[in-house]
């Protein structure tokens, strides 16, 4: 890989969402610190979005946060492109569902 790529790779891009991704967004404001675990999540996505590996077949990669306490466990779908960092949907969801 040459620097040019390197630097390709790791240059910050815009965080983009999706159609639909306010509307999931929102659908999280009825669950008690949603709004800081969504943020955590985005934040991740957006800083390190090539850390996680895409669902096999798909441009899609999932982040998950897990149950803490208070704080609620989300899921959030997104991709990445040479353009942007492209939110999808952001949900809860259940350990148990695997």
């Amino acid at each position: 890989m040459t620097v040019l790529e390197r630097e390709a790779c790791t240059a910050p891009r815009p965080v983009v969402a999706a159609a639909g991704y306010a509307h999931s967004r929102a659908a999280l404001d009825r669950i008690p610190n949603a709004e800081r675990v969504a943020a955590a999540l985005e934040s991740l996505a957006a800083a390190r979005p090539e850390d996680v590996d895409p669902v096999p077949g798909t441009i899609v990669r999932v982040l998950r946060a897990h149950r803490y306490g208070d704080f609620p466990a989300l899921r959030l779908y997104y991709s990445v492109d040479a353009v942007a960092v492209r939110l999808l949907r952001i949900e809860e969801w259940d350990a148990m569902e695997a």
